[in-house]
């Protein structure tokens, strides 16, 4: 009983943070995924989605005990839609999705990690970022983003392409692309 109290107090806690936002859309609980501008877009969608993210680490701090986030934003276009008969639900599929799940994957507890599409559209101030290289299934070698959520949270209150230059990297192979992109950091 003491999981499941404390699961709805993060449920609670999360969704309390969604409802309060019309730009963002509660997707699914578990794992717990969001989207900003569909079905309507939303021009300032990766700025409102890094926002709530540093949010819902604070509010999960306060909570206590051994919980850790790990969250992943990808900017791109997605293709949603109900599915299901007897029991449906509204869904949202492609590359961007499967990237900006995969940055979560593979994100540092306790930050988030942007893809390099999202960090171009969120200014540099007051956030402070990480970048590097990391290798995503299906995708080589992808240069990300990384939040530190604590030295956000002072200043402030889950999105599909790669650039050239790594798609090129990604065909030579891992070692070779991985010494090119940290020079270029």
């Amino acid at each position: 009983t003491q999981t499941i109290t404390l699961l709805n107090r993060l449920m609670h806690a999360l969704d309390s943070i969604v409802i309060t936002n019309p730009a963002i859309n509660k997707i699914k609980s578990n794992p717990y995924m969001l989207v900003s501008g569909c079905p309507d877009p939303v021009v300032e969608h990766a700025v409102t989605l890094l926002e709530t993210a540093i949010q819902f680490h604070h509010h999960v701090a306060q909570l206590g005990g051994d919980i850790s986030l790990r969250i992943g934003i990808h900017s791109g276009p997605i293709c949603g839609g109900v599915v299901g008969d007897l029991k449906w639900v509204y869904d949202v599929f492609g590359d961007t999705v499967n990237l900006a799940s995969r940055l979560a994957a593979s994100c540092r507890k306790n930050f988030v990690r942007l893809s390099s599409d999202t960090r171009g559209l969120v200014p540099t101030e007051p956030y402070s970022f990480t970048q590097h290289p990391i290798q995503i299934k299906g995708k080589g070698l992808v240069r990300c983003h990384d939040v530190d959520v604590a030295g956000s949270m002072s200043g402030a209150w889950q999105f599909d392409s790669v650039s050239p230059r790594t798609e090129e990297a990604n065909r030579r192979g891992p070692s070779e692309s991985l010494k090119e992109l940290e020079s270029e950091f």
